[in-house]
């Protein structure tokens, strides 16, 4: 099976800070993804633009990220 991997853009809101959102990631969304099935892990980079940041979710199959984000524990 093929890796897949999910790449999404984020932008800081005014008046939030980079630190925010690392504790958001690390505390929330990292253990989140941690519970579902076929994820590998999670990135986050600093990219171009104003107050810009990749996201990335890999996955072990595309199959595995299909059922995951049509699952009921699925984080919004």
């Amino acid at each position: 099976m093929a890796e897949s991997t999910n790449f999404k853009r984020w932008s800081l809101k005014d008046g939030h800070q980079k630190s925010e959102l690392v504790r958001l990631v690390q505390g929330k969304i990292l253990a989140a993804y941690k519970k579902l099935p076929g994820c590998l892990g999670l990135g986050l980079q600093r990219i171009e633009g104003p107050r810009s940041y990749l996201a990335t979710v890999r996955w072990d199959s595309r199959a595995s990220r299909d059922a995951a984000i049509s699952s009921e524990s699925y984080p919004e």
